[in-house]
């Protein structure tokens, strides 16, 4: 709020000739109706549009995931020139997501019902001739279906006039067998082709009932190239409309990272875009009637600049203008100040607080203090000095004994024990300390 109502007033204080020609933001039809691309994400994030790009063609992986060419935008009112911003980005729903809003509404899908669906061991007519891998599996012709129990390895060459024979309508028996054309065997004749037909053993069965496809044939079914890529013409309109769904909210990729897409930061709402122009379209309308009124006065011979001549009510009627256009400007001015202030005081981080409370005994500083001054009227004060100071620090370290007739006998302690009593006067010192720091700090000994 407070970088577009700044922009406003920047744009409109620097000419009165931009001011008189004030237009609205050029926003392009697609981002006024895009909401009804992608409703859930629009509503989550007003003044974010999401919409598929028009005249560009989806595509399905080798596991079924639909991707859309697609573009995001948004109207950015920090910019030097407050526009609508595009982005490249891919919509995806992925297989489950096509399943279940296909399944959810079947009569709008019927192509990619159909793609969704197969019957269970039927194969296409134009499966080139495969050998062995066909037995058991079952094709139809017009409604009668043929399993095919074995297989004949002989070819016998079948002269067409298509070079598409694998498109059969009606199916081809030699010697009572029925033959499926060996696509990879075509070769021209003349003005005619010779292909090598393989020939099965069979019986007619029932219609078999319907499964679910796996992903990868559900991508063999719609792609082009019947492995995955830019889908058949026939699924696009479908695709779009399932893309819409608002059960299932497809996913977005930003085509410039390749990582996901997420809502930009300087996204202006509908309501400040509204904003935006009323107060470009006020301050508009406030000097073109200053305008038209110094112009008034000047067309009765009055000079604007010292208000001498002229019609004295015209003049007062341009000073009436001009002074309503100043308080335009000037009230624009002032809500973006309060609102740079606002944000200010809402986004300025503050000092951190005190994680102890403002509580005194909390002091540290105070609470040292307290204890020095209470230890020393204590007889633990003078306990440390006490203690060290009764180790000698001097004099002999050796004592002698007199056992009478069994002689005299010296022990030197300094031997033994001297590095030991500079240790554990270290260690007296350290535990007093440790105690003054519980003391001090946890308020308990």
């Amino acid at each position: 709020m407070r970088k577009f109502l700044a922009a406003i007033v920047l744009v409109l204080c620097c000419s009165s000739v931009a001011l008189s020609s004030f237009s609205y933001l050029n926003i392009p039809t697609w981002y006024l109706v895009a909401a009804v691309a992608f409703p859930p994400l629009f509503v989550s994030a007003p003044g974010l549009a999401l919409a598929m790009k028009q005249g560009e063609s989806g595509s399905v992986t080798t596991v079924g995931d639909i991707l859309r060419p697609s573009k995001a935008a948004w109207i950015d009112l920090t910019l030097p020139v407050p526009a609508v911003v595009e982005k490249n980005v891919t919509a995806k729903k992925n297989h489950d997501q096509v399943k279940g809003t296909v399944n959810k509404n079947p009569s709008q899908y019927p192509n990619l019902k159909s793609a969704l669906q197969t019957q269970q061991g039927l194969v296409s007519n134009d499966t080139g001739g495969a050998t062995t891998a066909l037995v058991g599996k079952i094709v139809c012709f017009g409604s009668t279906y043929y399993q095919l129990d074995s297989y004949v390895a002989t070819y016998i060459s079948y002269v067409t006039n298509t070079a598409t024979p694998d498109k059969l309508t009606t199916p081809i028996f030699i010697s009572g067998r029925i033959a499926l054309p060996k696509m990879s065997s075509l070769v021209p004749y003349y003005s005619q082709w010779v292909v090598d037909m393989a020939q099965y053993t069979y019986h007619i069965v029932i219609a078999p009932p319907f499964v679910d496809t796996t992903p990868s044939q559900f991508a063999a079914n719609i792609s082009q190239t019947g492995f995955g890529g830019l889908v058949k013409s026939v699924y696009q309109p479908e695709l779009d409309k399932m893309m819409q769904d608002p059960d299932y909210v497809p996913t977005f990729t930003d085509d410039s990272t390749g990582g996901a897409f997420s809502s930009p930061t300087n996204v202006a709402t509908p309501a400040q875009v509204a904003a935006y122009n009323a107060n470009g379209q006020a301050l508009s309308d406030a000097q073109r009637a200053a305008d038209n009124a110094k112009q008034a006065y000047m067309n009765s011979g009055g000079d604007p600049a010292t208000g001498t001549g002229g019609d004295a009510s015209l003049y007062q009627a341009y000073l009436g203008a001009q002074s309503h256009a100043s308080g335009v400007q000037a009230q624009q001015a002032q809500a973006a100040a309060d609102q740079e202030k606002e944000e200010e005081s809402v986004t300025t981080p503050s000092g951190p607080s005190n994680p102890y409370g403002s509580d005194s005994s909390y002091d540290f500083g105070a609470r040292l203090n307290t204890f020095i001054t209470s230890m020393k009227v204590s007889p633990l004060f003078s306990l440390p000095s006490r203690m060290i100071g009764t180790i000698p620090g001097g004099g002999t370290s050796v004592m002698v004994v007199n056992c009478g007739r069994f002689g005299q006998f010296s022990y030197d302690f300094s031997s033994s024990f001297g590095s030991g009593l500079n240790v554990l006067k270290f260690l007296v010192m350290l535990a007093f300390t440790a105690a003054a720091v519980r003391i001090v700090t946890l308020g308990k000994g």
